[in-house]
C-alpha cells in the first residue's frame, strides 16, 4: 500500500509533459493545366525521394551552424518527409496535365518515363537573427525505354521563417516547395 501512495505521489508531481505537435506539408500551388507539352500522351512514374543524408523521415531537423544539427523533441511531421514530397509531386504532376497519366512509385505498369528527386537539403536553418527554410532538391527525368536520364535539375530555395520555431519552418518550407513544383513542371515541358 505504501507503494502504491508513493507511486501516486510521484505521479502527481511529475514535470508536465508536452505534447507532440504534427505539422503536414500540403502547400497550395496554382496550377495552370498545359495545353501542348512534349510529353502529353506519355505516362510517368514518380519514384520515392531519397537522401544520401538521411534528410528524410518524420523528424524535423535544424541547425544554428553548419557542423552541427538538432530535432525538435516536439514536433514532427505527420507523415515520412518522403512520402509527403512524393504526394505533391504527383499532385502537382497530375493537376499540369504534363502527362497523360502519373503513377505513384508503387505501380506495377509500365511506364514511358520516370522521374527520381534526391534530396540535398531539407532543414530549418538558424543563424543570428536570420531563420530560414532550406529546401534543395534535383530532379532526375529516365526514359525507360532505355533507361537513359533525358536531363537533369536541381532547385534550391531558401524562404525566410515568420518565426524561429516548426511552426514558421513549415510555413516557409510550404513555400519553397510550391516553388519548386511550379519550377519542376515548367522544367519537364
Amino acid at each position: 500500500m505504501r507503494y502504491l501512495i508513493l507511486i501516486v505521489f510521484l505521479y502527481g508531481c511529475s514535470p508536465k509533459i508536452t505534447p507532440i505537435i504534427t505539422y503536414s506539408l500540403n502547400p497550395q500551388i496554382d496550377i495552370k493545366e498545359y495545353k501542348e507539352t512534349k510529353y502529353k500522351n506519355s505516362t510517368i512514374k514518380v519514384a520515392y525521394p531519397t537522401s544520401i543524408d538521411g534528410l528524410i523521415g518524420k523528424r524535423m531537423r535544424y541547425s544554428y551552424n553548419d557542423s552541427e544539427e538538432g530535432l525538435y523533441n516536439n514536433a514532427r511531421w505527420n507523415s515520412h518527409s518522403g512520402r509527403l514530397l512524393l504526394n505533391i509531386f504527383i499532385k502537382a504532376l497530375n493537376k499540369s496535365h504534363n502527362f497523360k497519366s502519373v503513377l505513384d512509385y508503387t505501380s506495377l505498369v509500365d511506364t514511358d518515363y520516370l522521374l527520381e528527386s534526391e534530396i540535398y537539403e531539407f532543414s530549418h536553418k538558424i543563424r543570428g537573427n536570420l531563420s530560414l527554410a532550406v529546401v534543395s532538391i534535383k530532379f532526375n527525368l529516365v526514359d525507360m525505354n532505355n533507361n537513359m536520364l533525358i536531363k537533369s535539375k536541381k532547385f534550391e530555395y531558401k524562404i525566410p521563417t515568420d518565426s524561429f520555431n516548426a511552426k514558421g519552418y513549415t510555413q516557409a518550407t510550404k513555400k519553397a516547395l510550391e516553388k519548386i513544383s511550379l519550377n519542376m513542371l515548367n522544367w519537364l515541358r
